[in-house]
Protein backbone atom coordinates (compact mmCIF):
# COMPACT_ATOMS: atom_id res chain seq x y z
CA UNK A 1 0.00 0.00 0.00
CA UNK A 2 1.36 3.29 -0.90
CA UNK A 3 1.83 6.29 1.32
CA UNK A 4 -0.56 8.25 -0.47
CA UNK A 5 -3.27 5.76 -0.23
CA UNK A 6 -2.69 5.80 3.80
CA UNK A 7 -2.96 9.73 3.72
CA UNK A 8 -6.40 10.74 5.40
CA UNK A 9 -8.25 12.52 3.08
CA UNK A 10 -10.35 15.73 4.53
CA UNK A 11 -13.15 14.32 4.23
CA UNK A 12 -11.74 11.27 6.15
CA UNK A 13 -10.38 13.58 8.85
CA UNK A 14 -13.88 15.12 9.61
CA UNK A 15 -15.02 12.47 10.41
CA UNK A 16 -12.88 11.05 13.34
CA UNK A 17 -12.94 12.90 16.67
CA UNK A 18 -10.14 13.39 18.50
CA UNK A 19 -10.75 13.02 22.15
CA UNK A 20 -7.35 15.11 22.91
CA UNK A 21 -8.79 17.64 20.61
CA UNK A 22 -11.99 17.87 21.48
CA UNK A 23 -10.70 18.83 25.47
CA UNK A 24 -8.62 21.12 24.10
CA UNK A 25 -11.67 22.75 22.18
CA UNK A 26 -13.72 22.88 25.16
CA UNK A 27 -11.14 24.12 27.63
CA UNK A 28 -10.12 27.00 24.61
CA UNK A 29 -13.39 27.80 24.75
CA UNK A 30 -13.92 27.97 28.49
CA UNK A 31 -14.97 31.29 29.37
CA UNK A 32 -17.95 30.61 26.91
CA UNK A 33 -19.27 27.35 28.49
CA UNK A 34 -19.03 29.66 31.89
CA UNK A 35 -20.81 32.45 30.93
CA UNK A 36 -23.61 30.63 29.23
CA UNK A 37 -23.93 28.48 32.58
CA UNK A 38 -23.66 31.63 35.11
CA UNK A 39 -26.99 32.75 32.19
CA UNK A 40 -28.89 30.08 32.78
CA UNK A 41 -28.12 30.36 36.47
CA UNK A 42 -29.61 33.51 36.46
CA UNK A 43 -32.23 33.30 34.25
CA UNK A 44 -33.41 29.82 35.78
CA UNK A 45 -33.38 31.90 39.43
CA UNK A 46 -35.48 34.73 38.09
CA UNK A 47 -37.89 32.32 36.86
CA UNK A 48 -37.80 30.26 40.08
CA UNK A 49 -38.49 33.14 42.26
CA UNK A 50 -41.37 34.72 39.94
CA UNK A 51 -43.37 31.68 40.41
CA UNK A 52 -46.08 31.35 43.24
CA UNK A 53 -46.33 28.96 46.09
CA UNK A 54 -48.89 26.20 45.20
CA UNK A 55 -50.12 24.38 48.50
CA UNK A 56 -51.94 20.84 47.76
CA UNK A 57 -54.51 19.75 50.19
CA UNK A 58 -55.91 16.06 50.26
CA UNK A 59 -58.11 14.08 51.83
CA UNK A 60 -58.32 10.22 51.62
CA UNK A 61 -61.69 8.41 51.61
CA UNK A 62 -63.30 4.94 51.36
CA UNK A 63 -66.74 3.91 49.59
CA UNK A 64 -68.95 3.64 52.42
CA UNK A 65 -70.69 0.23 52.81
CA UNK A 66 -74.65 0.02 52.99
CA UNK A 67 -75.63 -1.87 56.03
CA UNK A 68 -79.23 -2.46 54.86
CA UNK A 69 -80.23 -5.96 53.63
CA UNK A 70 -80.61 -5.15 49.89
CA UNK A 71 -78.31 -7.67 48.76
CA UNK A 72 -80.82 -10.79 50.21
CA UNK A 73 -83.69 -9.36 48.81
CA UNK A 74 -81.99 -8.96 45.14
CA UNK A 75 -81.97 -12.28 44.67
CA UNK A 76 -85.64 -12.72 45.90
CA UNK A 77 -87.34 -10.58 44.17
CA UNK A 78 -85.03 -8.83 41.45
CA UNK A 79 -87.10 -9.41 38.71
CA UNK A 80 -90.03 -6.87 40.29
CA UNK A 81 -88.14 -4.26 41.57
CA UNK A 82 -86.42 -4.39 38.50
CA UNK A 83 -90.28 -3.64 36.61
CA UNK A 84 -90.01 -0.75 39.03
CA UNK A 85 -86.69 0.56 38.39
CA UNK A 86 -85.61 0.17 41.50
CA UNK A 87 -81.82 -1.23 42.13
CA UNK A 88 -81.91 -3.11 45.33
CA UNK A 89 -78.51 -5.25 44.86
CA UNK A 90 -74.73 -4.80 45.59
CA UNK A 91 -74.52 -1.17 44.31
CA UNK A 92 -71.34 -0.31 46.63
CA UNK A 93 -69.03 -0.24 43.56
CA UNK A 94 -71.54 1.30 41.08
CA UNK A 95 -72.30 4.36 43.74
CA UNK A 96 -68.63 5.01 44.11
CA UNK A 97 -68.34 4.83 40.83
CA UNK A 98 -71.18 7.25 39.89
CA UNK A 99 -69.88 9.72 42.80
CA UNK A 100 -66.75 9.96 41.63
CA UNK A 101 -67.57 10.69 37.99
CA UNK A 102 -69.92 13.38 39.18
CA UNK A 103 -67.31 15.04 41.74
CA UNK A 104 -65.71 15.76 38.46
CA UNK A 105 -68.78 16.89 35.89
CA UNK A 106 -69.60 20.40 35.14
CA UNK A 107 -73.03 20.09 36.22
CA UNK A 108 -71.23 19.60 39.57
CA UNK A 109 -69.22 22.07 39.20
CA UNK A 110 -71.98 24.47 38.05
CA UNK A 111 -74.42 23.77 41.02
CA UNK A 112 -72.11 23.34 44.08
CA UNK A 113 -68.65 25.25 43.50
CA UNK A 114 -68.74 27.57 40.70
CA UNK A 115 -70.19 30.46 42.66
CA UNK A 116 -68.25 29.94 45.39
CA UNK A 117 -64.86 29.73 43.83
CA UNK A 118 -64.91 31.66 40.88
CA UNK A 119 -62.79 34.55 42.07
CA UNK A 120 -60.50 32.48 43.85
CA UNK A 121 -59.61 30.30 40.68
CA UNK A 122 -59.94 32.83 38.09
CA UNK A 123 -58.72 36.21 39.57
CA UNK A 124 -56.13 34.93 42.22
CA UNK A 125 -52.38 35.79 41.54
CA UNK A 126 -50.85 34.52 44.89
CA UNK A 127 -51.71 34.51 48.33
CA UNK A 128 -50.42 36.99 51.51
CA UNK A 129 -49.90 33.88 54.20
CA UNK A 130 -49.48 36.53 57.48
CA UNK A 131 -52.50 37.92 56.51
CA UNK A 132 -54.22 34.71 55.20
CA UNK A 133 -55.80 36.95 51.91
CA UNK A 134 -55.71 35.74 48.46
CA UNK A 135 -53.49 38.53 46.19
CA UNK A 136 -56.42 39.31 43.26
CA UNK A 137 -55.14 40.66 39.89
CA UNK A 138 -57.08 44.37 39.91
CA UNK A 139 -56.72 43.96 36.01
CA UNK A 140 -59.31 40.93 35.92
CA UNK A 141 -61.49 41.61 38.76
CA UNK A 142 -62.25 44.72 41.32
CA UNK A 143 -62.41 43.50 44.89
CA UNK A 144 -64.17 47.23 46.30
CA UNK A 145 -66.78 47.14 43.13
CA UNK A 146 -67.05 43.24 43.29
CA UNK A 147 -67.04 43.47 39.33
CA UNK A 148 -65.03 41.55 36.50
CA UNK A 149 -63.15 44.08 34.49
CA UNK A 150 -60.90 41.91 32.52
CA UNK A 151 -60.64 42.37 28.72
CA UNK A 152 -62.37 39.58 27.52
CA UNK A 153 -62.51 38.80 23.58
CA UNK A 154 -65.95 36.60 22.59
CA UNK A 155 -67.18 33.88 23.02
CA UNK A 156 -65.87 34.92 26.67
CA UNK A 157 -67.27 37.40 28.78
CA UNK A 158 -65.43 39.64 31.49
CA UNK A 159 -67.08 36.95 34.03
CA UNK A 160 -65.93 33.90 33.45
CA UNK A 161 -69.04 31.12 32.53
CA UNK A 162 -69.20 28.08 34.01
CA UNK A 163 -67.43 26.56 30.89
CA UNK A 164 -64.66 28.23 31.41
CA UNK A 165 -64.21 28.10 35.11
CA UNK A 166 -64.61 24.26 35.05
CA UNK A 167 -61.66 24.03 32.57
CA UNK A 168 -59.55 25.30 34.86
CA UNK A 169 -60.61 24.16 37.60
CA UNK A 170 -60.05 20.59 36.14
CA UNK A 171 -57.23 21.01 34.56
CA UNK A 172 -54.92 22.56 37.32
CA UNK A 173 -56.50 22.35 40.32
CA UNK A 174 -58.06 19.08 40.80
CA UNK A 175 -56.25 15.96 41.14
CA UNK A 176 -58.58 12.48 41.54
CA UNK A 177 -57.35 9.06 42.01
CA UNK A 178 -58.64 5.65 43.30
CA UNK A 179 -56.63 2.73 44.40
CA UNK A 180 -58.08 0.11 42.77
CA UNK A 181 -56.61 -2.84 45.56
CA UNK A 182 -57.70 -0.84 48.44
CA UNK A 183 -60.67 1.22 46.79
CA UNK A 184 -59.20 4.23 48.58
CA UNK A 185 -59.81 7.63 46.77
CA UNK A 186 -57.49 10.63 46.85
CA UNK A 187 -59.18 14.05 46.54
CA UNK A 188 -56.26 16.46 46.22
CA UNK A 189 -56.30 20.17 45.15
CA UNK A 190 -54.16 22.89 44.39
CA UNK A 191 -54.01 26.59 44.85
CA UNK A 192 -52.10 29.10 45.64
CA UNK A 193 -53.98 29.62 49.32
CA UNK A 194 -53.49 26.59 51.53
CA UNK A 195 -56.59 27.29 53.01
CA UNK A 196 -58.52 27.90 50.26
CA UNK A 197 -57.29 24.84 49.07
CA UNK A 198 -58.41 22.92 52.20
CA UNK A 199 -61.94 24.46 51.82
CA UNK A 200 -62.39 23.76 48.09
CA UNK A 201 -62.26 19.88 49.39
CA UNK A 202 -63.92 20.45 51.86
CA UNK A 203 -66.90 21.81 49.47
CA UNK A 204 -66.49 18.89 46.99
CA UNK A 205 -66.87 16.08 49.81
CA UNK A 206 -70.02 18.07 51.36
CA UNK A 207 -71.41 18.59 47.58
CA UNK A 208 -71.05 15.02 46.16
CA UNK A 209 -72.51 13.35 49.50
CA UNK A 210 -75.54 16.06 49.60
CA UNK A 211 -75.80 15.22 45.60
CA UNK A 212 -75.52 11.25 45.69
CA UNK A 213 -77.65 11.19 48.58
CA UNK A 214 -80.51 13.63 46.87
CA UNK A 215 -80.88 11.73 44.10
CA UNK A 216 -81.20 8.10 46.03
CA UNK A 217 -83.34 9.66 48.24
CA UNK A 218 -85.72 11.20 45.14
CA UNK A 219 -85.41 7.85 43.52
CA UNK A 220 -86.72 5.68 46.85
CA UNK A 221 -89.11 8.09 47.07
CA UNK A 222 -90.87 7.72 43.64
CA UNK A 223 -89.90 4.13 43.97
CA UNK A 224 -92.48 4.08 46.88
CA UNK A 225 -94.88 6.25 45.10
CA UNK A 226 -94.40 3.24 42.41
CA UNK A 227 -94.65 0.09 44.44
CA UNK A 228 -98.17 1.56 46.31
CA UNK A 229 -99.44 2.26 43.53
CA UNK A 230 -98.74 -1.48 41.94
CA UNK A 231 -100.07 -2.94 45.09
CA UNK A 232 -103.53 -0.90 45.47
CA UNK A 233 -104.01 -2.90 41.97
CA UNK A 234 -103.36 -6.28 43.55
CA UNK A 235 -105.92 -8.20 45.32
CA UNK A 236 -103.10 -11.19 45.79
CA UNK A 237 -101.75 -11.57 49.23
CA UNK A 238 -98.42 -13.24 48.54
CA UNK A 239 -97.71 -9.86 46.41
CA UNK A 240 -98.81 -7.76 48.44
CA UNK A 241 -96.31 -9.09 50.89
CA UNK A 242 -93.78 -8.40 48.31
CA UNK A 243 -94.56 -5.19 47.95
CA UNK A 244 -94.89 -4.44 51.34
CA UNK A 245 -91.19 -5.78 51.73
CA UNK A 246 -89.71 -3.68 48.73
CA UNK A 247 -91.38 -0.48 50.37
CA UNK A 248 -89.71 -1.14 53.33
CA UNK A 249 -86.03 -1.24 51.83
CA UNK A 250 -86.34 1.94 49.72
CA UNK A 251 -87.89 3.06 52.99
CA UNK A 252 -84.75 2.15 54.99
CA UNK A 253 -82.75 3.72 52.52
CA UNK A 254 -84.37 7.06 52.69
CA UNK A 255 -83.68 6.95 56.48
CA UNK A 256 -80.20 5.76 55.97
CA UNK A 257 -79.24 8.50 53.63
CA UNK A 258 -80.58 11.08 56.06
CA UNK A 259 -79.01 10.00 58.89
CA UNK A 260 -75.76 10.02 58.11
CA UNK A 261 -73.70 12.70 56.71
CA UNK A 262 -71.01 10.77 55.13
CA UNK A 263 -73.24 8.55 52.62
CA UNK A 264 -70.96 7.86 49.80
CA UNK A 265 -67.56 8.41 51.33
CA UNK A 266 -66.41 7.90 54.92
CA UNK A 267 -63.31 10.04 55.49
CA UNK A 268 -60.13 8.72 56.80
CA UNK A 269 -57.60 11.80 56.25
CA UNK A 270 -59.32 14.98 56.42
CA UNK A 271 -57.74 17.92 54.76
CA UNK A 272 -55.71 20.15 56.38
CA UNK A 273 -54.15 23.52 55.26
CA UNK A 274 -50.63 22.62 54.25
CA UNK A 275 -48.01 24.14 55.72
CA UNK A 276 -45.56 23.89 53.46
CA UNK A 277 -45.76 24.43 50.04
CA UNK A 278 -45.70 21.73 47.40
CA UNK A 279 -44.65 23.62 44.29
CA UNK A 280 -42.74 24.73 42.36
CA UNK A 281 -39.13 23.21 43.20
CA UNK A 282 -37.45 25.87 42.88
CA UNK A 283 -33.78 23.98 43.59
CA UNK A 284 -34.49 21.55 40.44
CA UNK A 285 -35.78 24.32 38.48
CA UNK A 286 -32.09 26.46 39.08
CA UNK A 287 -29.71 23.08 38.69
CA UNK A 288 -32.00 22.19 35.49
CA UNK A 289 -31.44 25.78 33.63
CA UNK A 290 -28.33 25.69 34.54
CA UNK A 291 -27.18 22.50 33.25
CA UNK A 292 -29.35 23.12 30.31
CA UNK A 293 -27.56 26.52 29.15
CA UNK A 294 -24.37 24.71 29.91
CA UNK A 295 -24.90 21.90 27.50
CA UNK A 296 -26.16 24.70 24.95
CA UNK A 297 -22.54 26.40 25.44
CA UNK A 298 -20.96 23.62 24.79
CA UNK A 299 -23.04 22.63 21.76
CA UNK A 300 -22.05 26.16 21.01
CA UNK A 301 -18.15 25.90 21.09
CA UNK A 302 -17.80 22.26 19.61
CA UNK A 303 -19.87 23.51 16.33
CA UNK A 304 -17.96 26.60 16.26
CA UNK A 305 -15.16 25.01 15.81
CA UNK A 306 -15.63 21.92 13.91
CA UNK A 307 -17.42 24.32 11.57
CA UNK A 308 -14.67 26.58 11.37
CA UNK A 309 -12.12 23.93 10.90
CA UNK A 310 -14.26 22.10 8.36
CA UNK A 311 -14.17 25.75 6.26
CA UNK A 312 -10.55 26.21 6.65
CA UNK A 313 -10.00 22.47 4.86
CA UNK A 314 -12.77 22.97 1.97
CA UNK A 315 -10.58 26.34 0.90
CA UNK A 316 -7.56 24.75 1.28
Amino acid sequence: MSHDSVEKSPEGYDDEIDLRELFSVLWQGKISIIIGGLLGAILSVGYALSLPNIFIAEAVMAPKAEGSGLSGLAGQFGGLAGLAGIDIGGGEASKTQIALETLKSRSFFAEYMYEDVLVALMAAEGWDRESGELIIDDDIYDPLSQQWIRDAQLPFKKKPSVQEAYEVFISDHLVVAEDKKTSFVSLKVKHYSATVARDWVLAIIGGIEASVREKEVSEAERSILFLKAESSKNSLISLNEVFASLIEEQTKKIVLANASEEYVFEVIEPPVAAEVKSEPKRSLICILGTLLFGMISVLYVLIKHYAFKKTELTDA
